[in-house]
C-alpha cells in the first residue's frame, strides 16, 4: 500500500519538523532524527528513525512527525517542547515514538511508560507482529519510556503512547520486514484496515 501525500514543514521555537497527514488514529514520531541538545550536552542524531517512521507514513498512509535541524532542545524530552504540543493537537488515538538504540542484545524494545496499563491492548499486538517476523523483543528493557519523554508525557495526559527501540544494525539489512512487521501492528489501530 503507498499513499501519495507531501510532507509539511513546521518551524518550532527550539527547532523545525516535518508533518505527513495520514490516518489520524496512528500518529509516528522521530524526535531524535537529528542531533538535538538535552540539559546543555549535544546529542547524536538517530536518522535512521526518520527513514523508518517516513516509510511507515507512505508506505501505511499513517500520520506521522520528523524532527529537521537544526534543533535547540530536545524535541522528546523538554518541558513544554513545541514539538510535543505540536504531536498533542494532533489528537492521535495512539502515538508511536521510534527511537534507534545500539546493539544491547535485542533487537526491539517496548517501551510501555509510566501508565503501562494504558498500552495492555497495543504492545501485544506490536509485539506479536515483530516476533512473529523473527525479531527478539524486550519489554521496558532497556528502555521504559519515563516520565520525561514523548510517550510518558503523552500517557500522563490520558493518552496512548508506545516508545519503541529498534537496534540500528536492523536497518542494513532487515529494515523492510521490520517496516512490514511494524506497519502490520499500527494497521490494527486504524478503523476499516485492522482490529480498531
Amino acid at each position: 500500500m503507498s499513499h501519495q501525500a507531501e510532507w509539511r514543514p513546521v518551524d518550532g521555537a527550539a527547532g523545525g519538523w516535518q508533518e505527513f497527514s495520514g490516518s489520524p488514529e496512528v500518529l509516528l514520531s522521530a524526535g531524535h532524527a537529528v542531533e538535538h541538545v538535552r540539559d546543555g550536552a549535544i546529542k547524536a542524531a538517530e536518522a535512521g528513525s526518520a527513514d523508518v517512521v517516513r516509510d511507515l507514513a507512505e508506505g501505511f498512509g499513517l500520520s506521522a512527525a520528523i524532527a529537521v535541524g537544526p534543533q535547540r532542545g530536545d524535541p522528546n524530552w523538554d518541558e513544554d517542547s513545541p514539538y510535543v504540543q505540536a504531536l498533542w493537537a494532533r489528537s492521535p488515538g495512539l502515538l508511536v515514538d521510534l527511537h534507534l538504540m545500539r546493539p544491547r542484545g535485542v533487537d526491539v524494545c517496548l517501551g510501555l511508560g509510566p501508565v503501562q496499563g494504558s498500552v495492555d491492548d497495543v504492545w501485544p499486538i506490536f509485539a506479536a507482529a515483530l516476533v512473529s517476523s523473527e525479531f527478539t523483543v524486550s519489554l521496558n528493557w532497556p528502555f521504559s519510556a519515563g516520565p520525561r519523554t514523548v510517550t510518558g508525557k503523552t500517557q500522563l495526559i490520558g493518552r496512548r503512547a508506545l516508545q519503541i527501540e529498534i537496534n540500528y544494525e536492523l536497518l542494513d539489512e532487515r529494515k523492510q520486514p521490520l517496516v512490514l512487521a511494524l506497519g502490520a501492528a499500527c494497521q490494527v489501530f486504524v478503523p476499516g484496515r485492522g482490529l480498531a
